[in-house]
């Protein structure tokens, strides 16, 4: 069965992603500042937390059915995915790739750490995280309850543990890249990952409510206004006072209490897309959360294509709006692909 709320949810995410990146050369330019700077940033601020959450769902609705019918066939389709993500994220770390060798000081004055280092972001997590998936899928399928909270709290655990008392800054070394991408970085694999194993349990829940036919909407806005209150309140005792807090100075290590309130606000974003279908907006966003991956990475150049354009010359507004219209083509195109219908021929046509 497919929940398109999810696809939505991603769909919001992957665009609010997109404004993170893109907004901040927007708002200087029109000056935006202070509270209304502060709110749209928060809003990017919860793009990717908020995508990477979204998997957990994803998890439940989408491979754990498929795993408890075949394991073996689920697995090598997560593996699958696997390789496509990482060669997405080889694909995405190009100009940044392409500068490290242009760079004489490498990090870490070693050319292969740079690289690796270049390599990082959301969709290294993602290699890592729906490689694991892969692994384990079997053990979910058998226990999706017990299993995903088990292992989802010991990684929450763990990884909160090093990441604060126990494993600090060792220098540029190959050490250092590894804390980066377990426990110290805004990707931090063993609590976000945790946070997506637990979300599971929740998901499996939300799964067998739709399957018997029953409304989960109030379900979902409940389940997401207690955690935004509870993870409020928390990061309240951890320090945060104003909205700049929330959006400047909570983004790495990751905190439970922050993805306890981004998990809220996605969980009341997938209860009420699912209940209210916003003309166009609702198409869109569906469609563009079925394609995420395309997306995220053609949306990765935009940036370097203007940095580019404005070295050899072009004036300003040119080298700016020429590549995001060939983004917004590319994503015209996407939507228009994904929405078509699919035809079947028969065998004698």
């Amino acid at each position: 069965m497919r929940f398109i709320a999810i696809d939505q949810v991603r769909g919001l995410a992957i665009a609010a992603m997109v404004l993170a990146h893109f907004g901040p050369a927007i708002w200087d330019r029109i000056g935006l500042d202070g509270l209304a700077r502060d709110a749209v940033g928060m809003i990017g601020r919860l793009a990717t937390p908020t995508f990477i959450a979204i998997f957990g769902i994803t998890i439940a609705f989408a491979y754990l059915p498929q795993a408890q019918r075949d394991p073996a066939a689920t697995r090598a389709k997560l593996l699958l995915r696997t390789r496509k993500v990482f060669f997405a994220a080889v694909l995405v770390a190009v100009p940044q790739i392409i500068a490290t060798f242009m760079s004489d000081t490498p990090w870490g004055g070693s050319m292969p750490l740079s690289l690796v280092l270049d390599l990082y972001g959301v969709l290294a997590f993602y290699v890592f995280a729906i490689f694991l998936t892969a692994l384990i899928i079997p053990y979910l399928a058998m226990n999706p309850y017990q299993a995903s909270l088990v292992f989802g709290s010991i990684l929450i655990f763990v990884g909160t543990f090093l990441g604060y008392d126990y494993w600090s800054f060792g220098g540029q070394n190959a050490i250092e890249l590894l804390r980066l991408y377990l426990v110290s970085g805004k990707y931090a694999l063993l609590v976000n990952y945790g946070m997506v194993l637990l979300l599971v349990s929740f998901g499996v829940f939300v799964r067998s409510e739709v399957t018997s036919g029953r409304d989960v909407t109030s379900i979902l806005l409940t389940a997401g206004m207690s955690l935004v209150l509870v993870g409020l309140s928390v990061g309240r005792v951890v320090g945060w006072r104003t909205l700049s807090d929330l959006q400047l100075n909570y983004g790495a290590p990751p905190q439970i209490w922050y993805l306890l309130m981004v998990c809220g606000v996605m969980l009341i974003f997938l209860g009420a897309l699912n209940k209210f279908r916003i003309p166009a907006i609702s198409f869109v966003l569906e469609h563009i959360g079925r394609n995420p991956l395309a997306i995220y990475v053609a949306h990765a150049f935009v940036i370097p294509a203007h940095e580019l354009l404005s070295a050899l010359g072009v004036p300003d507004a040119i080298s700016m709006i020429v590549p995001f219209a060939i983004f917004a083509s590319y994503c015209t195109f996407i939507i228009v692909k994904s929405s078509a219908p699919v035809r079947h021929h028969s065998p004698n046509s």
